[in-house]
């Protein structure tokens, strides 16, 4: 059970912190004075660099910065906004590789292909490889590094850490080949994060999918003419979603060089307290949809860790809605103008919603105004940029 209770936790926290470094995070909705001057001061004007109190999960302790236990605040009081023109970026477009098209395919049909005959075949890339594997560190097998059963991996859909597919291209079935791998620095279990380890794979057979017109005329024949027609769709769907990859990661490149570039001279206490708030709930839900309380939760994955992690949230959360905040002002950017409607209607279409009014209420009005106002600010900020395509 205890596994299960931190398995649950893990992949929320995960998530929660993943949103925090993007462009599109939640933001507070916070009393904020853009003005320049000082703001009308209450009973407590003082920066604390303690902690902010929050809810049951605990107080959410930031040491790097400040807190600013103020209801009302000034931007110049909490960030000094890093220099936002002129700077370089890279856009990068994966290109559509022949694999991919087979393993979109594979995946959409769920056909995998006629199992390989020629003993002389190996495996490449789009194949589906039925495989038997063993992992071990320092040579002790460790848990669920082993598969049970023969197991059908597609090569190319990165289902396991890298280098395990890429070991098992150009093996031929009955073949058994040792793997010297290293997991990942963030993963999840703390045993294996960064950890040297060899697994020990037989390939028991090769599955190939091969699209020709006699097979379109069998699975698709309705539909597309011919297999380069078939192919083609495939392509033109992956080259726009690559593009759409390579335009999100770019904007999320020129947000976190900004945020991190930009010097954060306090935090709002009120700031710090909603996001930690919000990570509690969030923790609470992913509790509740597995029949647990959140306190058992934090307790089986570690009040320390918990906090830790709340923490990085909290921080993370208030930073970017202070660089948000700090662009809009410095360009003059508000909710009533043309550009802020124009993204709305485009947000309305690309969600299927009827109406914006429809958008809001399934997403909240403070959501749907974060990302419009990011992606505006990013946006201005690549109109100052010099941006390199590859």
């Amino acid at each position: 059970m205890k596994k299960r209770i931190v398995s649950i936790l893990l992949c929320m926290t995960m998530g929660l912190s993943a949103a925090a470094c993007g462009a599109e995070t939640e933001s507070s909705s916070a009393s904020v004075s853009t003005e320049s001057t000082e703001s009308t001061e209450t009973e407590s004007t003082e920066t604390e660099t303690d902690s902010a109190s929050a809810s049951s999960g605990g107080e959410v302790e930031i040491t790097d910065v400040p807190i600013l236990d103020k209801e009302e605040y000034t931007l110049d009081e909490c960030i000094e906004l890093a220099e936002y023109k002129g700077l370089k970026f890279t856009k990068t477009v994966e290109p559509v590789t022949d694999s991919q098209i087979l393993i979109r395919i594979s995946q959409q049909t769920g056909i995998e292909g006629e199992e390989l005959t020629d003993p002389d075949a190996a495996v490449q890339e789009g194949d589906v490889a039925v495989i038997e594997y063993e992992g071990k560190k320092d040579g002790v097998a460790f848990e669920g590094g082993t598969s049970t059963e023969p197991y059908e991996l597609q090569i190319g859909s990165d289902t396991f850490i890298d280098g395990f597919e890429d070991g098992i291209i150009g093996m031929k079935a009955g073949e058994t080949k040792d793997l010297n791998l290293t997991f990942p620095e963030n993963y999840g279990s703390t045993e294996l994060a960064g950890a040297d380890v060899v697994f020990t794979v037989t390939v028991n057979s090769i599955k190939r999918l091969v699209i020709d017109d006699a097979w379109v005329e069998e699975n698709a024949g309705e539909d597309f003419a011919n297999a380069e027609e078939y192919l083609n769709s495939f392509r033109t769907v992956l080259e726009e979603e690559h593009e759409s990859t390579a335009q999100n990661n770019l904007f999320s490149d020129v947000w976190n060089t900004l945020r991190d570039s930009s010097t954060y001279l306090a935090l709002p206490k009120t700031l710090v307290e909603e996001a930690a708030l919000a990570y509690d709930e969030s923790a609470a839900q992913q509790a509740e949809m597995y029949g647990y309380e959140l306190d058992d939760l934090i307790e089986q994955y570690g009040k320390d860790l918990y906090a830790e992690e709340k923490a990085y949230y909290a921080e993370t959360t208030v930073k970017n809605t202070l660089l948000r905040d700090a662009l809009l002002e410095a360009e003059e950017i508000s909710a009533d103008s043309e550009d802020y409607i124009r993204e709305l209607d485009e947000l309305v279409e690309s969600v299927g919603a009827e109406s914006s009014d429809e958008l809001i209420e399934a997403y909240g009005q403070e959501e749907v105004y974060d990302m419009i106002m990011k992606t505006l600010v990013v946006e201005k900020v690549l109109s100052y940029s010099e941006v390199t395509e590859e």
